[in-house]
């Protein structure tokens, strides 16, 4: 995956010239030729230790990303299955600006906004049935997971031999209250 502005990446060798060493994580603050899918693409990315940081430059092929934006899709996923649920619509608050990262192809753990408000619900997946049907045949459900008030997972279930190849709109899943 190409790094862009603002993800945490892991870096895959050791920058003795510069004090740092691999598997260390930092952030990209610069993308040069953004919306290039380029391996040779250039990235600076800044290392914090304390007090100390180190900006480099770097190529994606030195990187992966650990932590990214949420996509406007992941968004309109989690949105569809929690908006309309009484007691829970206050966990999209944090939703802006979150990030996420994979666990699997089709588990994300979300790491919401901390300068919101945590909402009084309880820990776990949120409490309805959100379906992927494909036509009159089941595909699978979508699972929002919560953990301390917050937004935590976001997980794709499906059931078929046809793994999926991207998030469901949300006017292709079914959602089915508690």
């Amino acid at each position: 995956m190409t790094p862009k502005e603002y993800d945490v990446v892991r870096l895959r060798r050791a920058l003795p010239e510069h004090g740092v060493e691999a598997g260390r994580e930092g952030t990209v603050v610069i993308a040069h030729g953004r919306g290039l899918a380029d391996a040779t693409a250039a990235f600076e990315v800044e290392f914090c230790d304390g007090l100390d940081s180190v900006v480099v430059t770097l190529v994606a092929d030195d990187v992966d990303v650990v932590w990214r934006q949420m996509s406007g899709e992941e968004m309109a996923v989690v949105t569809a299955v929690v908006a309309a649920l009484p007691g829970f619509a206050g966990l999209l608050d944090g939703l802006a600006g979150a990030f996420v990262r994979r666990s699997t192809d089709w588990i994300l753990d979300i790491r919401s906004r901390t300068d919101v408000p945590e909402v009084d619900v309880p820990d776990g997946p949120v409490p309805v049935r959100a379906f992927v049907p494909n036509g009159a045949e089941y595909r699978g459900e979508i699972l929002v997971w919560v953990q301390g008030g917050r937004l935590s997972g976001l997980e794709y279930a499906w059931v078929t031999d046809d793994v999926p190849t991207r998030w469901p709109r949300p006017d292709e899943i079914e959602v089915v209250g508690p």
